[in-house]
């Protein structure tokens, strides 16, 4: 029986051939469950549904009062005070490494940006009248080497490798604080039900 039932539902999903029709004209119990199983698909497409024959339903109704009861887990002991020291200790490491990615940022960007020749010293000059007259405005250019090039180049790539790998691990942090209060948040509400 238990093979023609899955032959009968493949039939409904249009996954098996009609060559069970005269099955289901002298077996009752195939036809009924011919109408449970175009039921059960007009309920999940959403259609309208009108149900006469009742059965279905108590045989769902008993169904589910066989079900077993799934009982709460008892109430334990919650130290709140202890649950709110934790997650505030989480929550300044978080931004302890917000802070340190922000200041190591800063101070990179500050220690990339200074030049480390001084800029050239003009004598002093008395104006258009007579004189010297100034050449320059206390202007100085290096010239860098394709290598210093390559090497500064270098030098901003791997500052920029440990910046990213420094702002995932933030992420990471993030994400996983946030996972580990979801669950904590549920015990909390399951607990203490207001």
């Amino acid at each position: 029986m238990s093979d023609k039932l899955e032959q009968l539902s493949a039939w409904v999903d249009g996954e098996a051939s009609t060559t069970q029709v005269d099955d289901v004209k002298v077996d009752v119990v195939l036809q009924q469950k011919w109408q449970d199983y175009h039921l059960v698909g007009d309920t999940l497409r959403g259609d309208e549904v009108l149900v006469t024959d009742k059965s279905f339903l108590e045989n769902i109704a008993d169904a589910l009062d066989d079900e077993p009861t799934v009982l709460a887990p008892s109430k334990g002991k919650v130290i709140p005070l202890w649950s709110n020291a934790v997650a505030l200790a989480k929550q300044s490491s978080q931004f302890a490494v917000a802070a340190s990615v922000a200041a190591v940022m800063i101070l990179g960007v500050q220690n990339y940006n200074t030049e480390t020749t001084q800029p050239f010293m003009t004598a002093p000059t008395s104006g258009p009248q007579g004189g010297l007259a100034p050449v320059s405005l206390a202007q100085s250019r290096t010239i860098q080497t394709p290598q210093q090039q390559m090497n500064e180049r270098q030098a901003v790539l791997e500052q920029r490798k440990r910046i990213n790998a420094l702002l995932v691990d933030h992420q990471l942090q993030l994400r996983l604080k946030a996972a580990q209060t979801l669950p904590t948040e549920a015990q909390t509400k399951q607990v203490n039900p207001q």
